[in-house]
């Protein structure tokens, strides 16, 4: 995605309708290793959008915004414990397992213990589960890059190479997203620029392209891209957002999971979306509880699974 050239920046684009999630996942990877993002279309149906307006919006506030967003934005956090909804058709979506699966899941090198040598592995957990609105009058964000928040760096690369990211962010949009409304900035291709080099000018219409979307359409960027929520210029329009934001495994979640969330509502999921929101532990020994699997805990009737037999 060379964009020096003078070509206007794009953003690839797939369609949801009619796709397997395996081969719209398939899609969806050789989009972000090309350009650092790739829009979904016709994800998700609109009673599902519905469904994640009616639980997510009673929770909408502007109290513990910090200084991640500017007047007008509103927040919802800790959507793994407050939407049923969200838990299963967001961070649950097959689609989404896979693309983060492949990004996140790497090796890290090898240890040694005596004389037996390891591989790191690491894997993807929850990182945060938020909903943003942009009301009339709210500020762009600055051009930024979300695994700032892990310390990452890395050198220029010329083409995407696994364990480059930290994080990536899935949002789905709950209404119509443009320019005019707050639609996410991204520079196609930044995921590959060397990290000392600092976001093109504001203004710089050749580099930065407008997600724009429809609603029930998804988004899915690479912690290593340049992007950022744009301004709401409208008299009336509210831009609703919903994010899922992932890091590896052995890293700290961005939002406190455990705090953030009712234990009893998290039971009510399938095991898998428990030990991603972080109620499992991650080998060789991260979020141990006395030594065990905190799933153990939280379900006193868990039951490891009996090894496979010849």
């Amino acid at each position: 995605m060379a964009i020096e050239n003078g070509v206007k920046a794009t953003i690839p684009t797939v369609d949801a309708k009619g796709a397997t999630p395996d081969a719209l996942a398939d899609d969806v990877i050789q989009g972000l290793k090309i350009a650092g993002a790739c829009i979904i279309k016709n994800l998700y149906s609109q009673d599902t959008i519905d469904k994640l307006e009616a639980e997510v919006k009673p929770h909408l506030t502007d109290a513990g915004n910090m200084t991640y967003f500017q007047k007008n934005v509103v927040t919802a956090t800790g959507l793994a414990g407050k939407s049923e909804t969200y838990a299963l058709e967001v961070i649950g979506n097959p689609m989404w397992t896979k693309v983060r699966d492949y990004f996140l899941t790497y090796s890290k090198g090898t240890f040694w213990v005596g004389n037996n040598q390891g591989t790191h592995e690491t894997s993807a957990q929850l990182g945060s589960a938020t909903c943003l609105e942009l009301r009339p009058g709210a500020e762009a964000q600055g051009l930024h890059r979300d695994d700032l928040v892990h310390q990452g760096f890395n050198t220029e690369d010329k083409e995407y190479v696994l364990g480059r990211d930290k994080s990536l962010t899935f949002f789905v949009a709950c209404n119509r997203t443009h320019k005019a409304n707050g639609a996410t900035r991204i520079v196609p291709g930044s995921h590959l620029w060397d990290y000392t080099r600092p976001p093109p000018a504001a203004d710089d219409k050749t580099s930065i392209v407008d997600a724009e979307v429809e609603r029930g359409d998804g988004v899915i960027i690479l912690g290593s891209v340049y992007h950022g929520g744009g301004a709401n210029t409208t008299e009336n329009e509210h831009r609703l957002v919903l994010t899922c934001g992932v890091t590896c495994s052995y890293l700290r979640q961005e939002e406190n999971q455990y705090l953030a969330n009712d234990v009893k509502r998290i039971l009510r999921y399938p095991l898998p979306i428990q030990r991603f929101i972080g109620y499992g532990s991650f080998p060789p020994g991260v979020g141990l509880v006395n030594w065990d699997d905190p799933i153990k805990i939280i379900n006193p009737t868990f039951k490891e699974p009996e090894p496979a037999t010849a």
